[in-house]
C-alpha cells in the first residue's frame, strides 16, 4: 500500500517498483560477497588467478548496484557526482571485504590475513566518511589518517605475533596432513591395521604381517 494514500484506499505497488530496489542490493551484496571472499583466496598461488576474477565480477556487481541505488533513491550525498558515489562505495566494500575475508580465512593464510584486515579497517573507515558526506577541517582528516594507521599498525602486529605462533597448515584448500584411510605409518611404510583402524600388533608390541591375521611372534 502506498504510504500517501488516503485512509481507506489503497495503492497497489507495481512488481517492477518491487523489483528494482531488490536488484540494486542484490548486486551490492553479491558483489561484497565476491569481493570478500575472493581477496584472501587470491593469496594462494594455486587459486590467485580464478580468485582475482572473482573480485572483478564482484567489484564490477558491486558498482553497478551502486549506481542503480544512487539513481533509484537519489541520495545526494555526494551531489550530483554520482561517479564519485560509485567510486567511494566501491572502495568502501573493498576495505569491508578485506575485514571480512581475512576473518573467515585467518587460519588459511594468517600473514597474509594480518595485513588485509588492519588495511581493510583504515580504507573503508576512510571510504565511509566520503561516502556519507561529513564535512571535516583539514586537521579532522589528518587526525583520522594518522589515528588510523596507528591503530592499523598495532593491529597488524598483534595478528601477526598471532599468526607466527600458529602450527603450519596447509590451509582447507590444501592436501591434509595424514592419509584418510590411515594406511601409511609415521615412518612412511605401509603397516597392517586391525578392524578398529589401528595398527595390529602381538602381544610383544610388534606389529604384525597383514590385518585380520595373528601374526607369529618373533623368536627370543
Amino acid at each position: 500500500m502506498s504510504v500517501n494514500a488516503q485512509p481507506n484506499e489503497v495503492t497497489f505497488t507495481p512488481p517492477w517498483e518491487v523489483f528494482k530496489p531488490y536488484f540494486s542490493y542484490l548486486s551490492m551484496f553479491l558483489g561484497m560477497g565476491l569481493i570478500s571472499g575472493s581477496i584472501v583466496h587470491a593469496a594462494q598461488p594455486d587459486m590467485r588467478s580464478y580468485a582475482l576474477a572473482l573480485m572483478a565480477v564482484g567489484a564490477a556487481l558491486f558498482a553497478f548496484g551502486s549506481y542503480l541505488n544512487e539513481v533509484l533513491f537519489k541520495t545526494g550525498i555526494l551531489g550530483d557526482n554520482v561517479l564519485k558515489y560509485v567510486l567511494v562505495s566501491l572502495l568502501l566494500a573493498i576495505g569491508i571485504g578485506m575485514v571480512s575475508g581475512a576473518a573467515q580465512h585467518f587460519y588459511d593464510t594468517p600473514l597474509f590475513a594480518s595485513y588485509s584486515a588492519p588495511i581493510g579497517v583504515f580504507i573503508s573507515s576512510l571510504a565511509f566518511a566520503i561516502r556519507q558526506g561529513y564535512v571535516l577541517h583539514r586537521k579532522s582528516w589528518l587526525m583520522m589518517i594518522v589515528a588510523g594507521l596507528a591503530f592499523a599498525a598495532v593491529f597488524h602486529l598483534g595478528l601477526r605475533a598471532y599468526a607466527e605462533s600458529l602450527p603450519a597448515s596447509a590451509g582447507h584448500h590444501g592436501a591434509p596432513a595424514a592419509s584418510a584411510h590411515g594406511d601409511e605409518g609415521a615412518d612412511g611404510h605401509h603397516g597392517a591395521h586391525d578392524a578398529s583402524g589401528h595398527h595390529a600388533v602381538d602381544g610383544h608390541g610388534a606389529p604384525v604381517d597383514a590385518p585380520g591375521t595373528l601374526g607369529v611372534a618373533p623368536a627370543h
